[in-house]
């Protein structure tokens, strides 16, 4: 890349690009695109030098912003599709089965060990503490 000339195609693929990112990311690619104009307003000086700077200009401003739209739209028009496909999907599946049951503790899951505390009335050595009935 040449210093002080503007490249057409670098500027028009990140206003491209920054179009895409609008849907999910505006903060950013409010960022990129005030870039972009910064970057335009720069070549204008350099640009009113020569004749035919300013209509060339005018034209990359249009195609830039042209390219900002359409990757804006498409986007949201992608995303929107991709919500139909998922609730499409969604609605095709079957709901999750679910098991329910009623049970009842016959033990306690902790073994209580010879002098290692407290325990329960009734308990023999080395046994399962057992649950009041």
């Amino acid at each position: 890349m040449t210093t002080g000339r503007l490249d057409p195609i670098r500027l028009c693929a990140v206003a491209a690009a920054c179009g895409c990112g609008l849907v999910l990311a505006p903060w950013p690619s409010a960022a990129g695109a005030v870039g972009a104009v910064l970057v335009l307003v720069a070549a204008r000086s350099r640009a009113d030098r020569d004749a035919r700077g300013p209509a060339r200009l005018g034209a990359l401003v249009a195609l830039a912003a042209a390219l900002f739209g359409i990757s804006a739209l498409r986007s949201a028009a992608l995303l929107r599709a991709a919500s139909a496909r998922y609730a499409a999907t969604l609605g095709e599946l079957p709901a999750p089965a679910l098991c329910a049951f009623r049970a009842r503790v016959a033990s306690s899951p902790v073994v209580l060990e010879r002098g290692a505390g407290p325990r329960p009335s009734g308990a023999d050595d080395g046994a399962r503490a057992r649950a009041p009935s």
